[in-house]
């Protein structure tokens, strides 16, 4: 099984890896709903509309 996972790594050409809601913010990404969250750690976001 190990092999089957290591050949599909090596011959991927992207990767694309999430993380669940809170994951990030030990990291020190803001969270979403939070003081500090997404709309006020990127207010420039809100003011385009882009979300």
């Amino acid at each position: 099984m190990i092999n089957r996972v290591v050949d599909v790594v090596s011959e991927a050409e992207v990767f694309v890896i999430t993380a669940g809601a809170g994951m990030g913010v030990d990291s020190g990404l803001p969270d979403f709903r939070g003081d500090h969250g997404f709309w006020n750690a990127y207010p420039a976001y809100d003011r385009l509309g882009l979300f």
